[in-house]
């Protein structure tokens, strides 16, 4: 590209950033991923109860379904518990199943890029 007569910011923008498209998309979607799941930090800054994050209160009603399912168990009544916790994990990967959708396409360039080769 130098040689065409390209600069520093052509160069990077025409040839450098498409071709780290899929790796950013990738440090994007785990980088969403790990936030995301991130419960412990609003258990330690949040105080306001109507702040609260998904993760967290899916965390707090899973340990209410397990110490109602304890304390039933006591009069031999058996509660189905797994279920509720695929439910709430279908809740909480929901969001990151839509962003893969919209992430997926850099994804499949970069795979298709590294394959193509020249004569």
């Amino acid at each position: 590209a130098r040689i065409d007569g390209a600069g520093e910011w052509r160069t990077f923008f025409q040839i450098v950033l498409p071709l780290s498209t899929p790796s950013l998309a990738t440090v994007g979607l785990f980088s969403m991923l790990l936030y995301w799941n991130d419960w412990w930090l609003s258990l330690l800054f949040i105080d306001n109860t109507k702040l609260f994050p998904l993760q967290y209160l899916l965390y707090r009603l899973i340990t209410n379904i397990d110490a109602i399912a304890a304390s039933s168990q006591m009069g031999g009544v058996q509660l189905p518990t797994d279920s509720v916790r695929m439910a709430m994990a279908i809740l909480a990967i929901g969001p990151i199943v839509f962003a893969f959708a919209f992430i997926q396409r850099y994804f499949i360039s970069g795979i298709t890029l590294g394959g193509v080769k020249g004569d």
